[in-house]
């Protein structure tokens, strides 16, 4: 950018870096329902391309017809995973007091375990893996008291999408006039390549997100129900989400029942959970470069911190926010520091 010295530069990224931060932390309700319509634009587009040149629609009917056909399939999905979730988690509910014996004990081994092992540590480590052991706890306390405000919620999360949609439409159908003056208002300087930058590799970082773990998911139930494990579904979707936790991921969920299986005798089941968790490793570890790309691509470690700075900053939603934010912030240093 011209006019403004390395440092100037290194300011203004900081410091958009904490006004979105600020702006999703304290007003992020607000913004939801906009961010919500830009989303479901972005993927009604291609619909609406479609219709305007192979129906001849004009271009309010075809964003009208572009939202209603993917708010369809999005509701036609959602509503046949959930018949098939349903039954599945009433019968895993019915079932779990079946396995709060073994849980308990698993965990009461896990905590003599750690409390051996932390115990010869220094006393401040001791401290710091104390603490990071009751934020573990909350984040489970917080997640499931976002379930529980998620069914609460579902009148207001209504109306959010309501104001969503009618945002999306109105965003799609003056498209045009709507870019000509922000191109106008930022003619005079490199904003738009700037905005295209970050907007592209977000969209594309969410994207090739949900791809990765829709992949992860589909991979793990798959193997569940060939190895016969119970439950292959809910357990399936829960890998693909611990997919999100860079380093660990699914690991997190097969690697513990894996060694369950085989220290209970269960040989085959122990390394079916074995053999898949690796399958699940190398499908990631050769998709991951291809999919998410080198401009969108966030290192591991940087993930984690960002995941980590995010949970600090937002709580739960932190898991999300942090690697997006991070995305954004990459691109950033590229256009405004890095490149002269």
């Amino acid at each position: 950018m011209m006019g403004l010295s390395r440092g100037q530069r290194w300011a203004l990224l900081i410091g958009s870096v904490v006004l979105v931060s600020l702006v999703l932390r304290y007003a992020g309700g607000y913004v939801l329902p906009f961010a919500l319509g830009l989303a479901l634009m972005s993927t009604a587009e291609p619909v609406v391309r479609w219709l305007q040149r192979h129906l001849r629609l004009s271009r309010p009917l075809a964003v009208l017809g572009g939202l209603v056909t993917v708010l369809g399939v999005v509701i036609v999905v959602l509503g046949a995973g959930i018949a098939v979730l349903v039954p599945e988690l009433v019968k895993l509910s019915r079932e779990m007091p079946r396995y709060y014996p073994q849980l308990l004990a698993a965990m009461e081994e896990a905590s003599g375990w750690l409390g051996a092992v932390t115990r010869k540590l220094p006393l401040p480590l001791q401290s710091a893996l104390e603490m990071q052991l009751e934020r573990a706890y909350e984040l489970v306390m917080q997640a499931l008291g976002a379930v529980l405000s998620l069914l609460r919620g579902l009148p207001g999360f209504a109306a959010i999408l309501m104001v969503g949609f009618l945002a999306a439409y109105f965003l799609g159908r003056d498209r045009e006039e709507i870019i000509d003056y922000l191109r106008c208002r930022l003619s005079n300087y490199p904003w738009e390549r700037i905005a295209q930058g970050v907007a592209g590799a977000v969209w594309g970082f969410v994207r090739a997100t949900a791809l990765l773990v829709t992949v992860s998911a589909v991979i793990c139930t798959l193997g569940l129900v060939m190895i016969g494990a119970r439950h292959a579904l809910v357990l399936g979707l829960l890998a693909g989400l611990l997919d999100l936790l860079p380093v660990v991921g699914p690991g997190l969920l097969l690697l513990p029942w894996a060694a369950h299986a085989l220290w209970s005798g269960q040989v085959g089941l122990g390394i079916g959970l074995g053999v898949l968790y690796g399958v699940m490793s190398l499908v990631r570890t050769s998709l991951e470069p291809r999919v998410m790309g080198t401009r969108v691509g966030l290192h591991p470690l940087t993930t984690l911190a960002c995941i980590y700075c995010g949970v600090r900053f937002f709580g739960l939603w932190g898991f999300a926010l942090g690697p997006l934010l991070g995305v954004a912030a990459k691109v950033l240093a590229q256009e405004l520091v890095l490149e002269e």
